[in-house]
């Protein structure tokens, strides 16, 4: 077995596993939001570890797509499709500031690994963060509070990896061509309150 091939089997194996652990203990009766919540951090890594560029020899890879995690998939795809949210779902939602939506908190991430970047050494900037908030239109604390989230990604090493400074540039674009986050755009969409006379 090939160095490569070990690592990509031990990622996508040992995320399953903690992917599956959650789901044992997950009681329904007594589980709160955030246990659900973590099943579903759990269930993203696992997939992470799937498409991650160490799993695959061009279109093939090495370690195929759990079993287990396709057939929870599928089931709640089928739930979704017959137009029903499930619960395991829906009990998800929180109340509350909403996160950004995936695409643009990769983005966000994509922006704090530059900062991070610099950090490290392997790129020269003076000013990251001035340079990112410029770039994406953004204050300097909001890319500092990007930051210090990044630094609390279990998986942040996907974001170092290849062109760090083109991908932030990227990011940081697209960032500002959409604007702020969907919470954002709801609050420009809502009507000012009447005061009654």
């Amino acid at each position: 077995m090939t160095k490569r091939k070990a690592v990509a089997q031990n990622r996508v194996s040992e995320a399953q596993r903690d992917f599956l652990q959650a789901c044992s203990k997950f009681d329904s009766r007594i589980s709160t939001r955030p246990d659900l919540r973590d099943i579903y951090r759990l269930a993203r890594l696992v997939c992470v570890a799937y498409i991650s560029p160490e799993n695959w020899v061009g279109e093939n890879p090495i370690e195929p797509f759990p079993k287990d995690m396709a057939s929870r998939v599928q089931e709640l795809c089928g739930w979704l499709n017959a137009g029903r949210v499930p619960r395991v779902m829906s009990a998800v939602v929180g109340r509350g500031d909403p996160k950004p939506p995936p695409p643009e908190h990769r983005d966000q991430m994509r922006v704090a690994a530059y900062v991070h970047a610099e950090k490290l050494g392997t790129i020269i900037d003076r000013s990251p963060v001035k340079r990112m908030a410029d770039a994406c239109g953004r204050k300097r604390q909001t890319i500092q509070n990007w930051y210090k989230e990044f630094m609390l990604q279990t998986d942040r090493d996907q974001f170092l990896t290849g062109n760090v400074t083109e991908a932030a540039t990227v990011a940081a674009d697209r960032l500002l061509r959409n604007g702020r986050s969907i919470k954002a755009i709801e609050q420009r969409g809502k009507a000012p309150k009447r005061r009654r006379d």
